[in-house]
């Protein structure tokens, strides 16, 4: 477990297609993104970055995200390598990297920006979260119901 210090500089970087589908199907819910930052607990954040496939953003939510503090990245497809990109340009930057997804698919990301001295947080519904991710990383916090947008 991190310890978490007001001083510390993060970066929040989201793979909204991971966290917003198991929102949907495990929770019936929408993913309450202000709450998600408000969790840094008076951490500085450096950046909060969204990535999902172009074709599913629509304006309205670009405009709700960007409102609430994050960039929005579309790549045309997968956004894997959109993220694990702009994780190492970070890393330098900040002393947390957030990373909001479960899949093992980022365990070599993790393994490189802990080798650059970086903590990684992930973040993630714990049923949707690699075990061996959360082994990679240097904490883990599970999301709840807390997280959802109140109906």
């Amino acid at each position: 477990m991190i310890k978490k210090f007001e001083s510390q500089r993060i970066a929040v970087l989201v793979d909204a297609d991971n966290l917003e589908i198991e929102a949907r199907n495990s929770y019936q819910g929408k993913v309450d993104y202000k709450k998600l930052l408000e969790r840094v607990n008076g951490r500085e954040i450096v950046r909060a970055l969204y990535y999902k496939p172009e074709k599913w953003v629509a304006n309205g939510l670009r405009y709700a995200l960007q409102n609430r503090g994050f960039e929005v990245k579309t790549p045309p497809k997968n956004v894997d390598c959109w993220l694990t990109i702009d994780a190492v340009t970070l890393a330098e930057k900040v002393d947390v990297i957030i990373l909001v997804g479960g899949d093992a698919d980022y365990i070599p990301l993790v393994w490189l920006l802990k080798s650059k001295g970086t903590k990684v947080e992930v973040w993630m519904w714990k049923d949707a979260t690699s075990r061996s991710l959360i082994e990679a990383a240097d904490d883990y916090i599970p999301l709840t119901r807390d997280f959802l947008l109140e109906k």
